[in-house]
């Protein structure tokens, strides 16, 4: 078998003609279809525009730039105005090397947590896990670390916002038509109730909500996909009004 240094490749007519070739192999899509591990998520879009990124004069689209994946490490910080509000973001890897730097972060004076899970990983094993009783999927694993931060002292003392986005719902919708995947669904989730994306991502917020054990400080949750600007727009606001009101009921404002 022929490799290739992806720095020295040169891409071509020829080149590219047989890349999407091996694409539109029935075997080649029904890996795609059904591998549970794999990362590209994106790649369908990814050989739809796959010419266009190829040329000389291409410039990224707001989808593409939506679509481009970088993992994140170390702490990362982000300010912006907005309605005379500055805001500022620090965003935080989710690797298990990485979590041993969240401490220092949420002792730091902050207003909410916010949380992206992606629901779409019920059925992925966890790569952590080194026993089937150790949160077995990724979506498990989520949840219980998202339960073990929540739970905190340096939240619930401190009465910080808690915001939980369920994302990736445009993936999760799809896998659950797939009977088999269902069938996983209902296993790992111990659920029994209709096949409907409604009641599936509804049953995923009840299962969050009841791993929360400050009655007292509410949980935020909103089932996203991050692609949706639409969407995200209106969820963003409504986050923003959450923090701000916590912020003034702290300061005996409200």
């Amino acid at each position: 078998m022929e490799s290739l240094n992806e720095n020295d490749v040169i891409w071509n007519e020829k080149l590219i003609k047989k890349v999407t070739e091996v694409w539109n192999e029935e075997a080649v899509q029904n890996a795609w279809r059904n591998g549970k591990e794999s990362i590209l998520v994106q790649m369908d879009y990814l050989m739809e525009n796959f010419q266009k990124y190829l040329s000389p004069d291409y410039t990224p689209t707001n989808d593409d730039i939506l679509r481009a994946r970088q993992r994140s490490t170390g702490e990362n910080s982000y300010s912006f105005e907005d309605e005379s509000n500055v805001w500022n973001l620090v965003d935080l890897g989710g690797q298990l090397s990485e979590r041993p730097k969240w401490e220092s972060v949420l002792n730091k004076p902050i207003h909410a947590v916010i949380f992206f899970i992606a629901i779409d990983e019920f059925d992925i094993p966890n790569p952590e896990s080194k026993t089937v009783s150790q949160s077995p999927t990724k979506l498990s694993l989520a949840i219980s670390i998202l339960s073990e931060i929540l739970n905190g002292s340096f939240v619930t003392d401190r009465k910080l916002s808690r915001i939980v986005f369920l994302n990736k719902s445009d993936i999760f919708q799809e896998k659950i038509k797939d009977h088999k995947r269902f069938a996983e669904f209902k296993k790992n989730l111990e659920y029994s109730g209709n096949q409907t994306f409604d009641n599936c991502s509804k049953h995923i917020e009840d299962k969050i909500q009841a791993c929360i054990t400050s009655d007292d400080l509410p949980t935020h949750t909103h089932v996203v996909c991050a692609l949706n600007t639409e969407t995200m727009t209106k969820v963003t606001q409504d986050i923003k009004m959450t923090i701000i009101t916590s912020s003034l009921k702290d300061m005996g404002i409200l």
